[in-house]
């Protein structure tokens, strides 16, 4: 847990003291005019291990239409309240303290700095968030505002002296492709990987290595350079010709000084070696000449004085020589030998690089079914975006929420590494509540369901599919329900007995006209009431307090029908039924 926590406390400091160079707001940026806009739209790309700088810019203006109700009103300030789905190892940087700006005193441009490195390759949605003080009408007005940018990391790409890698962190799992550098042709080059997950190898371009659990992998290589030496030539035995010159009148009575000379593929002589006196076959010792410019071949000679009286060398024959190690026999006509060449390391290099797999974050949450919240309780947790239905309801810090109203609900959560996933989804079910309504014999409940299913007594009522049923007749009744997002819920049972209890039924509730068409009129039995008036189907068209004792309604848009009044007071309940006719 130290170590963890010691790890959280690092990355944190990383993105905490990170700071962006200034910005200038790039004028050019306009929008459409009606509303504040941010370029560009899109996000440069980045590269994950490379340092990444790219300048927003905010089109300010101060004047601005507003979409939904083409209403003009005045920006009058604009806040930069964060920006979320960044790379973790990138931050932002405003140009204004707090990232303020007062487009209605000419702040008409900002411009915010992003930067860092980011470690992750993938497709991120940065998210500027922003709250917007409006005026109209005299009337100062805020609102909040989020602007989506995409941005893609792509792998970065890196190496060192002795190999290239493309792939250093990720989330989860990683995938890495490694390839060595240096080739030491026309030596030997030898290749020792050990690539810390299990693996071994020992070619130039092993296969893509993959990690798959949490941590870090050290990656070694060790690079050797062998080069083809030049050890011994052997002549065993010289052509004849060499005899005749003034230093050997005959080659009955002299022997040869012979020597030979090494020529490289470039034509160039580049070794010529001692000569021996008077022998027919010679060798040479811990020679040592690096071969590292092929095809080589071995020229021989005999060692005359040359000068006024002497004469040139004589040559002795020619002939190439292969780059493998051991001994090699030679001829050249009637000369003859052989080569001793082996294998010397001349360089060892020795490179390492970790790779990072960050833990993928759990994204699933618990359900406080006692208070109905969604919580998470982990502290690798950095961000959450929960919806309902899909569609954003809250975003930030917040790892819990509180459910307001049924539905499908999910959370998309990242990690302090930068990893992210997406929770399972969660569906909370509606409650079915019944409302009875004794004055007119029915039972109602909230409309908008997919489909009802009414049951009296534990048995279903044939064609009782609506929101409402008549309740005429007393015993136990009851609603399930199912949505369209996979609910079914049954309701608790509501029993329905004869008779209305006298003590709170007071009918001094008077309507008139009664039927009516346009406006009604009632004398109420007390003041200080709340008067719900329902349609048959129980929905209700008409509530509110009443402080007036001879309150007017106008029914005008009603559709024809019976209505129920039900007006509830400090004396009790009051109900009247109304005939509205078209």
């Amino acid at each position: 847990m130290k170590k963890l926590i010691t790890l959280l406390f690092a990355l944190a400091s990383v993105q905490l003291t990170a700071q962006c160079p200034d910005c200038t707001p790039d004028e050019t940026c306009q929008g459409d005019g009606l509303f504040p806009a941010i370029c560009p739209e899109i996000l440069p790309d980045a590269t994950a291990g490379a340092y990444y700088e790219t300048v927003l810019t905010f089109n300010l203006p101060s004047n601005v239409v507003d979409p939904d109700t083409q209403l003009e009103v005045e920006l009058q300030e604009v806040v930069v309240t964060g920006v979320s789905g960044i790379p973790f190892g990138v931050t932002y940087e405003t140009n204004s303290p707090g990232g303020v700006y007062f487009p209605s005193q000419g702040d008409n441009y900002g411009c915010a700095t992003i930067c860092g490195t980011p470690l992750i390759p993938g497709l991120y949605d940065v998210i500027i968030s922003v709250d917007v003080t409006i005026v109209a009408f005299g009337i100062e007005q805020s609102v909040s505002e989020t602007f989506p940018l995409p941005l893609t990391v792509l792998p970065g790409e890196g190496g060192n002296t002795s190999f290239s890698y493309d792939n250093l962190f990720g989330c989860g799992e990683v995938t890495t492709t490694f390839s060595a550098s240096i080739d030491g042709s026309p030596g030997v080059t030898s290749y020792v990987w050990d690539f810390a997950n299990g693996n071994i190898g020992n070619v130039a371009n092993p296969p893509a290595q993959t990690y798959d659990q949490p941590g870090d992998y050290v990656v070694t290589l060790e690079t050797i350079i062998e080069d083809y030496t030049l050890n011994t030539v052997v002549v065993d035995q010289l052509a004849s010709g060499w005899g005749g010159d003034v230093e050997e009148l005959s080659e009955a009575l002299f022997n040869p000084d012979p020597y030979f000379v090494i020529i490289d593929g470039g034509g160039g002589a580049v070794y010529t070696s001692s000569q021996v006196n008077d022998v027919n076959s010679a060798s040479w010792n811990n020679i040592g000449l690096v071969l590292n410019n092929p095809p080589y071949s071995i020229a021989i000679y005999d060692q005359d004085n040359g000068g006024l009286f002497g004469s040139e060398d004589d040559f002795l024959g020619s002939t190439s020589f292969d780059l493998v190690t051991g001994i090699a026999s030679w001829a050249s006509g009637d000369t003859q030998g052989s080569v001793s060449i082996s294998l010397e390391v001349s360089n060892v290099f020795n490179d390492e690089e970790t790779v990072q797999v960050f833990p993928f974050p759990n994204a699933e949450f618990t359900y406080l079914e006692d208070i109905n919240v969604l919580d998470y309780d982990d502290e690798t947790l950095d961000f959450f975006t929960w919806t309902l239905f899909g569609d954003t309801i809250q975003e930030g810090v917040q790892d819990s929420l509180v459910l307001m109203a049924p539905g499908i609900y999910q959370c998309s959560v990242t990690s302090v590494f930068g990893c992210f996933d997406t929770s399972s989804t969660f569906t909370l079910c509606p409650d079915v509540a019944l409302n009875y309504l004794p004055a007119i014999d029915l039972i109602t409940a909230e409309e908008g369901f997919e489909s009802y299913q009414w049951f009296f007594n534990g048995l279903p009522l044939d064609g009782a599919t609506n929101p409402s049923v008549d309740a005429s007749e007393p015993g136990n009744y009851a609603l399930t329900i199912t949505t369209d997002y996979g609910c079914e819920v049954t309701s608790e049972v509501l029993t329905v007995s004869v008779g209305i209890d006298s003590e709170q039924e007071v009918t001094d509730l008077t309507v008139y006209p009664n039927p009516a068409s346009d406006i009604i009129r009632l004398d109420l039995p007390a003041l200080g009431g709340d008067l719900q008036i329902f349609d048959m189907s129980g929905r209700v068209v008409f509530s509110a307090v009443q402080n007036d004792p001879k309150p007017s309604i106008d029914v005008r848009a009603w559709e024809g029908g019976v209505y129920l009044l039900i007006y509830t007071h400090s004396k009790g309940s009051s109900t009247q039924k109304l005939l509205v006719t078209r």
